[in-house]
């Protein structure tokens, strides 16, 4: 109701100022240059008066009344010659987009947004994930003072864009277009300067048709590589490398040294390697996303993130959203069935995640016990990874829900159990994203009760967590910090995934099957710190599955694999 009513307090707005504009005919007054003589004579008197009037009538002709920017930068080109009249027309065309942009934002961006994100074309230009699109579109109806001024710099309020980029874009992209003008204008008027005045203006017509073409060239996305975005990501050795995911980059940087086919059985069973990106194109669904591919690849593509951009344009989003084996994860997690906020009390809440209440019951209500007497709730929900993994785009929704659920509660902080929701949400929420083992080293008399026995532990790594390791180095730390001896905890080697990564499950059921009894003949205890990774490798026979968090709290619980969906569901009525 509170959205509608911003919707409707802008409508009527808009119908005074029709009304009114009609009865006084503003703009006809404006869009008259004749009419706007009076300045040339202020500008002899007052020049820095004649300014001020100047930003002030055209912030109100170009923002209110929609009348366009060029007849403002004809205007300043005559009355206050090329150089002047250019940063006097951009100043107050800035200012004036950057006024419609915050209206914008406080009165529709509630209720406009939603309506406009079911068009895909809005969508793709207005709402893409990497803003690129939106810049690039930002650009175009920058240079050229033509469009609906007032419309676009409304419109530009509903999108997620940030009002810091936006203001630095808009001056910066409508400036030589404003230039173009202005300059132009005054060669007509001054017959002593007249060509190199309009020379200039050509100069900056042409300048305005590169840059045009610089940034389509780097920032749209194509439909063929959607999204054509590139990432900068850490090496191990602290030195930022360029992350190939586009079709182009990956066919052309591929070097076929079968490195990321010898270390995937995916790769290794259809017999291609990441550069063979036609035939990845109809397998991108059979792909455990774990990303081995990336860790061992020479020149830096980013496997993952290439096969989960073929996922988010693949048809398959809109002819089988009901294809066997999707359907349950659709169901359940789109909009999260189990979500309970009901405990989510304090500055900090826990965050479990799906599949660590669901295998780790025993545990879980220990731990919230524990974290109670620090004034810490629980929050149970999904973080929308699996729904991401599938490329169906609704991720941010989901975060959003997340988001405004932690906001309604006053949360600050959200302490995560689960790698997979700690990697796919601590860039993603405003709020501080805090892994438990850390956690657990701020309450001094809790970590010195650690029970953790000595010696070399083999842990099965997470894909999430398997480059940086920053959730393993904080369970070290934290075991080390109890009990003075060290984890002892040693990477197993040769372990690709659990084979639940990437959904991939449902298109390769025996490259699954194989991944998750890997481990079956392991004659030494496995330790994980994933729930998921527990209970699939439980399921594919491995007989002594250590949860860490388990081990460390005390609690020795085995993963539930037999209740584990009807533990899930409790959780909604805790």
């Amino acid at each position: 109701m509170k959205k509608s009513k911003k919707l409707w307090i802008f409508a009527g707005v808009i119908v005074m100022i029709l009304v009114l504009n009609h009865i006084f005919g503003w703009s006809a007054y404006l869009s008259d240059k004749d009419n706007l003589e009076f300045l040339k004579y202020m500008v002899e008197d007052n020049l820095f008066l004649a300014g001020i009037v100047y930003i002030v009538l055209t912030i109100v002709g170009c923002v209110v009344l929609a009348l366009p920017g060029l007849t403002f930068a004809i205007v300043a080109g005559l009355i206050f010659g090329p150089i002047l009249g250019t940063l006097l027309c951009s100043a107050a065309t800035t200012l004036g987009a950057m006024l419609a942009f915050l209206v914008g934002r406080f009165f529709l961006k509630d209720t406009v947004k939603p309506m406009a994100m079911k068009n895909k074309y809005l969508k793709k230009w207005l709402f893409d994930e990497s803003g690129q699109n939106e810049l690039f579109i930002l650009m175009i109806t920058r240079l050229v003072p033509i469009f609906p001024y007032n419309l676009q710099n409304f419109a530009y309020g509903v999108t997620d864009i940030k009002f810091s980029v936006y203001s630095i874009a808009s001056l910066a992209f409508m400036l030589p277009g404003t230039a173009m003008y202005t300059v132009g204008t005054a060669g007509v008027a001054d017959k002593e300067n007249r060509w190199l005045y309009i020379g200039i203006a050509v100069l900056l017509a042409v300048i305005v048709m590169c840059v045009g073409a610089y940034l389509k060239k780097h920032y749209v996305q194509d439909e063929s590589a959607e999204p054509d975005n590139m990432k900068l990501q850490d090496t191990d050795v602290g030195i930022s490398k360029v992350v190939k995911q586009r079709t182009e980059d990956v066919e052309k940087d591929c070097i076929h040294c079968h490195k990321c086919q010898n270390h995937c059985i995916f790769l290794q069973k259809h017999q291609i390697d990441i550069g063979d990106t036609q035939k990845l194109r109809e397998l991108s669904y059979h792909c455990f996303l774990c990303g081995k591919c990336t860790e061992v690849c020479p020149v830096g593509i980013d496997g993952r993130e290439y096969i989960l951009n073929l996922r988010r344009e693949s048809k398959w989003l809109e002819v089988k959203k009901n294809d066997k084996g999707y359907g349950l994860l659709l169901w359940e997690k789109r909009n999260y069935r189990y979500r309970n906020y009901r405990y989510a009390v304090g500055k900090s809440v826990l965050f479990p995640g799906c599949n660590f209440p669901s295998f780790y019951p025993q545990t879980m209500r220990v731990l919230t016990e524990l974290l109670s007497k620090y004034g810490i709730g629980v929050a149970y929900d999904c973080c929308g990874k699996p729904i991401a993994e599938l490329g169906y785009g609704e991720e941010e929704e989901i975060v959003k829900t997340i988001e405004a659920a932690l906001k309604e509660k006053g949360i600050e902080e959200i302490i995560m159990v689960c790698p997979n929701c700690y990697a796919f949400l601590k860039e993603r929420l405003s709020v501080n994203v805090i892994d438990i083992y850390t956690k657990l080293q701020e309450f001094d008399m809790t970590v010195k009760t650690i029970n953790w026995e000595q010696g070399e532990k083999g842990v099965f790594l997470p894909c999430p967590d398997r480059e940086k390791r920053e959730i393993l180095e904080a369970i070290k730390a934290c075991v080390e910090n109890a009990t003075g001896a060290g984890s002892g905890l040693t990477p197993l080697k040769g372990a690709q995934c659990c084979g639940l990564g990437g959904v991939a499950g449902v298109k390769e059921p025996e490259l699954a099957g194989e991944m998750a009894s890997s481990l079956a003949n392991e004659k030494k205890p496995v330790y994980t710190y994933c729930a998921s990774c527990s209970g699939t490798l439980v399921r594919g026979g491995c007989g002594d599955v250590r949860h860490v968090l388990s081990e460390i709290l005390d609690v020795h619980e085995k993963a539930d694999v037999k209740k584990s969906m009807l533990n899930r569901i409790k959780t909604k009525f805790i």
